[in-house]
This record gives structure tokens, sequence and C-alpha cells, in this order.
């Protein structure tokens, strides 16, 4: 009788790790929007910044950025034209297929969705500049950051 308790109590032991470990593995093929929150720098009034440099998007699960207002001023996201990004200068589109090299933030906490990456970028690194709500570079594209690798 222990022998059939034990053999029921493993099997319940065991069906409820691989229920949990089931649970704990994030889905690998489902796209993700990658936020980024862009603020004015509180130490130089005419800088911005953004929360995290760099971005990897997986081109595979179809990735997409999106940029929002921390502190609701607006902002425009700008990819440079090649070079010195590789051509032809952004890895998005816009509504009718050709490059988007703009995005403008809005004031709300929605944001601006990126789209998914082209499949020519696969592989390479965009840097982007950011314009704060006077039109005044406040982030310049030419400095590490920030920018979005696009990830096979």
């Amino acid at each position: 009788m222990y022998k059939a308790i034990l053999a029921g109590l493993a099997a319940v032991s065991l069906l409820t790790m691989l229920g949990c470990e089931s649970k704990l593995q994030a889905p690998q093929s489902s796209r993700r929007d990658l936020w980024i929150g862009i603020y004015a720098d509180s130490d130089h009034t005419t800088k911005c910044d953004i929360d995290s440099p760099s971005h990897n998007l997986s081109y595979k699960r179809q990735d997409q950025l999106r940029w929002y207002s921390v502190d609701r001023k607006k902002y425009q996201v700008v990819f440079e034209k090649s070079p010195p990004n590789p051509s032809p200068g952004t890895p998005f589109l816009d509504s009718h297929q050709q490059p988007r090299f703009t995005f403008d933030v809005p004031t709300t906490a929605a944001g601006v969705k990126s789209g998914e990456p082209v499949p020519g970028a696969r592989g390479q690194y965009f840097a982007y500049g950011i314009k704060d709500q006077n039109d005044s570079v406040c982030k310049d594209a030419k400095s590490a950051d920030p920018g979005v690798n696009i990830k096979p």
C-alpha cells in the first residue's frame, strides 16, 4: 500500500513540476513591443535622454519599438539617412512601404510604434537622434546611443 501511495505522490509531483516548467518558459514566437521612455535631462536643459541606449529587435519575432514621453513633452525620433546608417538609413517602413525616418512621439502614454523591421535590416545597427518639442536636437544620433540592433 505504501508503494502505491509513494508512486501516486511521485506522479503528482512530476506532473506539477512539468506544469510549472511550461508556465515559466516565455513564448519565443510572439511579437514584443519594446518600450523606450524619452525625457528631458534635468542637468542640461537643452538635452534629453532615454531609458536605455540600445535595443535588440528580433526580425523573426517581428518585434517593434514603442517610444513614449516620460515627461509628457513632444519629441521626434529621427533616423539618419545613410551614411552613417546602413542604406537606406532606417530599418522601418511607412504605410506606403517607403523608408520611415521620423517618428513623432506624442505626449500621451500610448507612444508611437516603429512597426516591424524590414528583411534587409537583419544583422545591422541603426543609430537615431531625438528632437525636442522646439524641433531642436536634444540627443544626437552621432553619440554612442541611441540605436537599434536588428537580430535575425
